[in-house]
């Protein structure tokens, strides 16, 4: 398959839903591709550029890239804290995350500094990053427009942390957070790299409340994705890639029913994101009866 086309995946609406073992399976795919180039005499760097696509979204535009964006197998969903003290800080903190999405989306030449210093990428996609169909959506928390930073004004009509729901058993250090970032893209390492580059570059502006790899299954053309108990995703979406459905039930600003949003949230969408826990383990034991 040619480097600049992805491949053929499912779409993204169960992505959550199978984000139990992304972390292993990427580890094993990694180590497996590494040990393969090297016993063929090429190096990390030569087998890791023909594991990862040349395919790039483009990052700037009336939308985020993330939320409509097809043919991506494997994602991580992470919230922050922002550790900043005021509005100013603040500015600098998304200027930062601005070029950091910027640079891992489009792909490019790391370069190291001082060498007494760390090196500049985390090593698992070499020196030259390739965007693999990389995607990093940014999200803010209802808890961000508090007093910290004088947003009140600015807090979008319906955003409101997560309601519990009959039989949830919510976790505070895993609920909220100030910040939410999305990563997704066709390989788990991408992701990974992607995760580890925000953090470090943002060490002293965010602390990380918490995150979790997903990925979705490999699928049948035309068919719903199973979850890991192995049914059928039942779940039943727009079709936001007509445009027309897309503004009518998708983008703040513009649909009926957001028309009185704050001007800076125009063209962006609501995230409600859920956590489930699979019991596999007692699933897998339980009889056909």
């Amino acid at each position: 398959m040619p480097n600049n086309q992805p491949p053929a995946q499912p779409e993204k609406r169960t992505l959550l839903k199978t984000a139990a073992a992304a972390g292993v399976a990427g580890v094993a795919a990694a180590a497996g591709g590494f040990v393969w180039g090297e016993k063929q005499g090429k190096t990390k760097q030569e087998t890791a550029q023909q594991q990862h696509s040349a395919q790039s979204y483009p990052c700037y535009g009336t939308h985020q890239a993330g939320i409509t964006t097809p043919h991506q197998q494997f994602g991580i969903m992470a919230a922050f804290d922002a550790a900043v003290k005021n509005a100013k800080e603040l500015e600098h903190l998304f200027r930062i995350l601005t070029s950091r999405i910027e640079f891992l989306t489009q792909g490019g030449e790391l370069n190291d500094g001082d060498a007494k210093l760390p090196p500049a990428g985390s090593g698992i996609l070499g020196k030259t990053v390739r965007p693999d169909g990389l995607t990093i959506t940014l999200g803010v928390g209802a808890s961000l427009f508090d007093q910290r930073f004088g947003l009140a004004g600015k807090k979008p009509k319906h955003l409101q942390e997560l309601k519990k729901f009959p039989n949830d058993r919510l976790q505070p250090e895993w609920c909220d957070g100030d910040i939410s970032v999305q990563i997704c893209a066709f390989t788990p390492e991408t992701c990974q790299n992607a995760l580890r580059d925000i953090i470090k570059n943002t060490a002293q502006l965010l602390t990380t409340r918490w995150s979790i790899d997903g990925f979705l299954p490999k699928t049948e053309p035309g068919t719903a994705a199973r979850n890991l108990f192995g049914f059928r995703d039942g779940s039943a979406n727009p079709n936001v890639q007509d445009p027309k459905i897309a503004d009518e039930v998708l983008w703040t600003g513009v649909a009926a029913n957001s028309l009185d949003e704050p001007a800076w949230a125009k063209n962006g969408s609501y995230q409600a994101v859920r956590l489930i826990r699979h019991f596999v383990e007692f699933w897998d034991r339980t009889p056909l009866q």
